[in-house]
This record gives C-alpha cells, sequence and structure tokens, in this order.
C-alpha cells in the first residue's frame, strides 16, 4: 500500500476512539505501508497504539518527506525497542506535539518537538537514540535523568536547531547518567536563537566539521573534539562554563588551559 495524501485519527461525535491502521501478518511486500513525499499522518485525537502492537516489524515506512504528527496517541513504534512497528528514513519528519517522546533505541529522520510548557526525560537507557536533524521549535525539552541515574545518548548526523523562546537542556543530574550528545556526520551545525545547555554531566562530542549558526551554546560539562573543526558563522559560539573541559587526541583540558576553537 502506497500512500501520498492525508490520514488523519480523530474522534467521533465527541468520543475518543481506538483507530488503528494494521497491515497483515504474512510480512510480505504486499503487507508495507510506505507513505510517499508529501504524505501526512496525523494522529489528531484518538487513543492507543496508531499501528497497532503485535505482528510483522518494520512495515509503515516513512520515505523523505513524508510527515507523521502526533497530537494523541501513543509513540507509534509499537513494540518494544529495538523492535518496530514504524521506520522513519532519512529526510522524513516525526513532529512531537502531545505527551513524551521515545528515545531510547529508537532512530528518527528529523525528530521536531512542538509543545507548550516543558518535558523532564527522566528515565535514560543503554540503547542510544539516532537523529538526523533535531529541532525544538517550541517548548522546553530537559533531560535530567534522575528517575534511574543512567544515561540517555544521541548520535546526530546533522542539525541540532533551537529555535527562539525554546530551550534544549542536556543535563545529567548526576555522575551515573552521564551522556553523549555525538556529531557523527561529516558537517554538523547547531542554529538557532534558542537556550541551548550542556550540563556538567555531559559530553559533547564532534566527530567532524560542526558549525555554530547563530547559535549561543552553553557548555558546563566536556567538549571532545574527535576531528574535524569548529566554526561559528552569524554570530553565536560556545559558553564555556567554570567547570568545562575539552578532550582532544586522548588529552584532557580543563576550561582556561587551552583554546577551546
Amino acid at each position: 500500500m502506497s500512500v501520498s495524501g492525508n490520514i488523519t485519527f480523530d474522534k467521533t461525535s465527541g468520543n475518543q476512539a481506538d483507530h488503528r491502521l494494521l497491515t497483515d501478518k504474512s510480512g510480505s511486500d504486499s503487507s508495507f505501508v510506505v507513505f510517499n513525499s508529501g504524505a501526512v499522518f496525523h494522529a489528531k485525537d484518538f487513543n492507543g497504539d496508531p499501528f497497532g502492537t503485535s505482528g510483522p516489524r518494520n512495515t509503515f515506512i516513512f520515505t523523505s518527506g513524508s510527515l507523521y504528527v502526533k497530537d494523541a496517541g501513543n509513540v507509534p513504534f509499537g513494540l518494544n525497542q529495538p523492535e518496530s512497528k514504524v521506520v522513519f528514513q532519512s529526510g522524513s519528519t516525526y513532529q512531537h506535539k502531545s505527551g513524551f517522546p521515545s528515545f531510547a533505541g529508537r532512530s528518527y529522520g528529523n525528530f521536531e518537538l512542538n509543545i507548550s510548557g516543558s518535558l523532564n526525560i527522566s528515565t535514560g537507557s543503554a540503547a542510544g537514540c539516532s537523529v538526523e536533524n533535531f529541532t525544538v521549535t517550541s517548548g522546553t525539552l530537559n533531560f535530567p535523568m534522575n528517575a534511574n541515574n543512567t544515561p540517555q545518548n544521541f548520535d546526530i548526523t546533522g542539525t541540532l536547531s533551537v529555535a527562539s523562546g525554546a530551550t534544549f537542556n542536556y543535563s545529567p543530574s548526576t555522575t551515573s547518567a552521564a551522556s553523549l550528545f555525538r556529531f557523527t556526520g561529516s558537517n554538523g551545525t547547531i542554529a538557532g536563537s534558542g537556550t541551548i545547555i550542556f550540563g556538567s554531566n555531559s559530553t559533547l562530542e564532534f566527530a567532524g566539521d560542526v558549525s555554530i549558526a547563530g547559535a549561543s551554546v552553553q557548555v558546563e560539562g566536556t567538549v571532545a573534539r574527535k576531528s574535524g573543526t569548529v566554526s561559528v558563522i552569524g554570530g553565536g559560539g560556545m559558553v564555556y562554563g567554570a567547570n568545562s573541559a575539552l578532550l582532544y587526541n586522548g588529552y584532557l583540558f580543563p576550561h582556561g588551559k587551552c583554546g577551546m576553537a
């Protein structure tokens, strides 16, 4: 099945419905649902798991240019990580507007947070999260991981962007939850005029060239440069706290003992 238009799960007659879009149980090519470029799945007002919680894995595929909007219901993965009912390919977008997102063991094309208020990610996992471009359009996203004191690591291949008035606060509350936010692509970007914080128990790692494009990045933890250069474009830059440090070529330099550019 191929989708090129819009699918919306909405309530009827004032009552939330348990809508589901399900495939057959064969796991054959005919059981796949492919959302093409321009297609939109809007989880607007309903209960439960949009693609079910059983049956073959990876059968709902969002291709580049497609969009999943979560206003209601559970997150679309349906199965315990690392298994999933849904695949977000490179260039697809998942827009999160309500409830708690799922990061542990999940992979996204583009992840966008668009909420009012704030979310605290209080639990981490040994399973990391892979994202192409991570955007906070509105709201505040905090990562204290203070409920289970377990890290929640991220691999970013493209851009971290935080819009004006929004906040991305990657500040694990304890050393047990110390976490790694890693730019793994050859050309990464940190952008936007919002608030971006990497706390004292975090490591911001660059595995390639990274541009700071108009963003002001507050670093209280460690910046680890594996390779590449860090460039500042259009203002902004990195603001280092008194206890920050640079890890470079296996050597750890406390802030003030070497250049951080």
